[in-house]
């Protein structure tokens, strides 16, 4: 069972995973989305930046993500 994991354990491998910005709403982004993850830290807005948290986007599009989880595997009879 997959379960949302704290982003100070998002891989930084490239790969895509599912990421939760739990103010996203703010600049009218959906809260949850999949994201490709990168090494280093790019800017963010401010309107999604939880106040007293640094603002970290770990991933090539998504700002302030507090948590991630790995994609599902696809349905078994998918093409």
């Amino acid at each position: 069972m997959m379960e949302w994991q704290p982003i100070e354990t998002i891989p930084t491998n490239g790969e895509e995973v599912l990421v939760f910005r739990p103010l996203a709403y703010k600049t009218n982004d959906p809260i949850i989305t999949i994201a490709k993850t990168e090494t280093e830290n790019r800017w963010c807005w401010p309107e999604t930046v939880p106040e007293g948290v640094s603002p970290t986007n770990p991933t090539n599009r998504a700002c302030h993500v507090s948590h991630w989880m790995p994609l599902p595997p696809p349905p078994k009879d998918a093409a």
